[in-house]
């Protein structure tokens, strides 16, 4: 207790009293503590260890005290720590059982695994050696039966199989190769007649083999490769005959370039080397000697090439140099060149001429042949599969590719050699008159392919559809020719000519109508007015160009916009080409025409031009740009000036340039009296029968035509108003 009666904190009047401070350190040392209070109090020890003990006291009663103060929280506090105890030992007793009953359950199972532990290895180890009993057997019946194969071969010679016999070693050797099967005495046992019975077929399909190239027998060539299959060699074998056929070419080629072998030839033939020719054979390094030297060059070179190229003339040997004839005959080519180019000495002979150059080719010509007949043999069959002729189907656009792809294949295929690809361009040329005369076959024909005035029948489509492809293949193939040597690109354009011409004629009759529609429309121009002296004023085109302007917009629409590519001034094609002749056809009919009106008023000009501002604009539009129908329309801009100018002479070099001299002439009969009748009336000709008379002659015969009518009408005209005007210019038109 404090003073004043109130309860001081025990804690703190222990800690802040300094006598009892160092015994709340948490390094205090009883032997130091007691030393320094000894040394360093002015009381006894005595007095000391009586306040230490009053201490003591005082503490013990404080401890009491804060033991009866906090007794329910002690008591609470026993009471878990005696649960918490009664329950840990439940735990035990329950770790205890758990670990006895583990114990009793490994105690039971232990022995059974340990059971089939052993009963597994026992059945793995059965297992295994009855796998190896089983290949050891099979293994003996293959040797057995190999042994019985090989003893009937050797009791009947006439009967042998050694392509059985190889495939008996093939499966012995696929089973050693299954298992390992070494230290097995009845295995160990058979490998040295195994070994003696694999040299046996091996010699044997050597000869085999040898035989049959040499024989050029397809049926030994193809056994002995069979006994290599069933050998599983025939890879390394085939491999190993052509390096063999390789060092056998390299070999007699070399023979044949040996300067020693050369001279040692010339010498036994009587040459230059004291031979049989004695005295009067030609010393080495005269012009008679080198040509001697070079006849037996050449001739060894054809030998050479001839015993190579004869090695080759059967079986696999054949089909390679076949089929990669185009590698062999640039060899060949370039050896050759670079032969005369290392020997080209000036005053020298050349190292070789056209006829030796012929005798080395002819070597390799059965390889060629046949490499040409395999080559159009494809390209036919692609023609005749992509157009089959008759009334089938077109082809499709993949078809047509792959014929396309087939050509382009074939042609650089052989591109590094001129002489093959002239020889191919040759069979590429036949494929394409073979697809020419197809495609011929395949065009519709009948009135529905010049039907006009509606949509596009089915026939027509068909030939449009069908110059479109005629025209790809066209158009692929020419762009290839610049690419192509100059023979080659020479040989082609025939028969490419040949595919235009027949593209060209499917859509003719479509062209032709509406050309004949288009002048018909213009020929109504005729039963028109344009003399009338007072008109009312232009106010739109006249009623057979409205018509005229309506069928070529339905042309465009229904026709041409069919073809693929559509015609264009862009880009290149038959049907552009055809576009093009139908525009100027069209604009030099209609100028014809006009310049035939008579009368033709003031008011009639004004509507001539409002028409040929039309049909400009419908040309234009629908079929080409005015400046891609080139003469035509510029002779129309001409012949509108015309109506307007006064009447040319003939220095006037601008009008009469771009205009026809008869179209001038029948235009100035417009401004002539009535009296000089104009050709056609005067000869009693409708317009459609002069024009068609027109077509079917020269200018020349026109001019002189005309001159008749008008040097016949001119008495009966002379007295007319206009007359000196126009007659002098048309006297003089028609003779310079």
């Amino acid at each position: 207790m404090g003073r004043g009666g109130q309860k001081a904190n025990p804690d703190e009047d222990l800690a802040s009293n300094p006598l009892y401070a160092p015994f709340c350190g948490d390094h205090f040392d009883a032997m130091d503590f007691a030393s320094r209070s000894l040394s360093t109090s002015s009381t006894t020890a005595q007095a000391q260890t009586i306040q230490l003990q009053q201490g003591i006291k005082s503490l013990q009663e404080r401890i009491k005290e804060e033991v009866h103060r906090r007794q329910d929280e002690l008591l609470r506090q026993a009471e878990s720590l005696r649960e918490a105890q009664s329950f840990m030992q439940g735990i035990n007793l329950s770790v205890d059982s758990l670990q006895a009953a583990m114990r009793r359950v490994r105690a039971e199972v232990m022995q059974p695994y340990a059971s089939i532990r052993l009963q597994t290895s026992q059945l793995h180890n059965l297992h295994t050696t009855a796998d190896v009993l089983r290949h050891v057997l099979h293994r003996l019946k293959l040797v057995a039966r190999l042994k019985a194969q090989l003893a009937t071969q050797q009791e009947k010679a006439g009967s042998q199989d050694p392509a059985k016999a190889a495939k008996l070693l093939n499966d012995i050797a696929a089973v050693g190769q299954e298992i390992d099967l070494s230290g097995i005495t009845v295995v160990e046992a058979d490998e040295d007649y195994l070994q003696i019975a694999s040299q046996q077929v091996h010699t044997q399909a050597k000869a085999a083999l040898r035989a049959g190239m040499e024989t050029l027998s397809q049926a030994e060539v193809g056994s002995a490769l069979q006994i290599y299959f069933n050998l599983n060699e025939l890879p390394k074998a085939v491999t190993d005959l052509v390096e063999g056929y390789v060092s056998q070419v390299e070999r007699l080629l070399t023979n044949a370039l040996d300067a020693r072998r050369l001279t040692s030839a010339g010498a036994a033939a009587g040459g230059f080397l004291g031979g049989a020719g004695g005295r009067g054979s030609p010393a080495p390094g005269t012009a008679g000697s080198t040509a001697k030297l070079a006849d037996i060059l050449w001739q060894n070179l054809s030998k050479a090439f001839g015993d190579a190229a004869a090695a080759g003339r059967a079986g696999l040997v054949r089909e390679l140099l076949t089929a990669q004839f185009p590698r062999l005959a640039r060899i060949f080519e370039d050896t050759i060149a670079k032969l005369l180019q290392d020997t080209e000495v000036k005053g020298v002979e050349p190292a070789l001429v056209e006829d030796e150059t012929e005798a080395v080719v002819a070597a390799v010509a059965p390889f060629q042949q046949a490499y040409l007949g395999s080559c159009i043999s494809r390209m036919s069959d692609a023609a005749a599969s992509a157009f089959p002729g008759g009334n089938r189907s077109l082809p499709t656009s993949a078809e047509l590719q792959k014929f396309i792809g087939r050509m382009h294949e074939e042609l650089k295929g052989v591109g590094s050699s001129m002489r093959l690809a002239a020889q191919v361009a040759a069979c590429v040329g036949k494929a394409l008159r073979l697809l020419a005369e197809k495609a011929e076959y395949m065009a519709a024909t009948g009135p529905d392919v010049r039907q006009m005035g509606g949509a596009c029948t089915s026939a027509q489509l068909r030939n449009i559809t069908l110059c479109s492809q005629l025209n790809e293949v066209h158009r692929s193939l020419a762009n290839l020719l610049p690419r192509l040597p100059t023979q080659a690109a020479a040989t082609l354009r025939a028969p490419l000519e040949a595919i235009q011409g027949v593209a060209v004629e499917a859509v003719v009759p479509l062209f032709r109508a509406a050309v004949d529609a288009a002048e018909q429309h213009i020929l109504r121009m005729h039963a028109q007015d344009f003399g009338a002296a007072s008109a009312p004023a232009v106010a739109g085109a006249s009623p057979y160009m409205a018509d005229l302007t309506r069928h070529i917009a339905l042309c465009r629409v229904e026709y041409l916009s069919k073809f693929s590519p559509p015609p264009s001034s862009a880009t290149a094609s038959f049907g552009g080409a055809l576009v093009e002749r139908m525009a100027g056809r069209i604009v030099l009919f209609f100028m014809r025409h006009a310049s035939l009106l008579r009368p033709l008023s003031h008011a009639g000009k004004l509507q001539l031009a409002k028409d040929i501002a039309e049909l400009e604009a419908a040309v234009a539009e629908n079929l080409l740009p005015l400046e891609a129908v080139g003469a035509p329309h510029r002779a129309l801009r001409a012949f509108r000036a015309l109506l307007f100018a006064a009447a040319p002479a003939p220095g006037d070099s601008l009008l009469l340039a771009a205009l026809p001299r008869s179209t001038v002439l029948h235009h100035l009969y417009s401004r002539a009296p009535p009296a000089l009748q104009s050709p056609h009336s005067r000869s009693g000709f409708s317009p459609a029968q002069y024009s068609m008379w027109l077509d079917q002659h020269s200018m020349e015969e026109a001019l002189k035509f005309i001159r008749t009518a008008v040097e016949a009408c001119a008495p009966a005209a002379r007295e007319q108003p206009g007359f000196d005007d126009v007659y002098p210019v048309m006297l003089n038109l028609c003779t310079t």
